[in-house]
């Protein structure tokens, strides 16, 4: 199986086996980053390599899962209350009602002023997207 990726370690396209002989060269000429990984023996037979190209990246020319975020699937407040979201990555972005916002110092504070629900999305490249689903009551 070839592995395509991008100096991130972005998995951009999968080939799998069997791989015609002259992709190599394509792949070379035209100056694709890429990792080779011939299918194994195995007494099930012959098999790729696991990828999965959502979870994973390469790292050190290695297929590493990507560090989930520390981020709860949901929280519930009241009106009044304030949640800290703390061990995030500095920076990193959040999206919130489809405004992208930067946030620096690693952790972000949510103060809950009315009933509501939100949904915030966190992305930074390499970890894995998560989404945080928020729910303000009354107090």
């Amino acid at each position: 199986m070839i592995i395509e990726h991008n100096s991130d370690g972005l998995i951009t396209h999968l080939v799998f086996d069997p791989v015609p002989h002259d992709l190599f060269q394509v792949m070379d000429s035209n100056g694709i980053t890429y990792l080779n990984f011939p299918p194994v023996q195995t007494e099930d037979g012959t098999k790729n390599v696991e990828c999965d190209v959502s979870l994973d990246y390469i790292k050190d020319g290695q297929i590493t899962r990507r560090p989930a975020l520390q981020v709860p699937e949901s929280v519930t407040l009241r009106v009044g209350e304030t949640f800290v979201v703390t061990g995030l990555p500095d920076p990193i972005n959040v999206v919130v009602d489809g405004q992208v916002n930067e946030i620096t110092g690693g952790s972000l504070e949510l103060d809950a002023d009315m009933p509501a629900e939100y949904r915030l999305f966190f992305d930074k490249w390499p970890y894995q997207a998560a989404t945080l689903k928020v729910t303000v009551n009354e107090a």
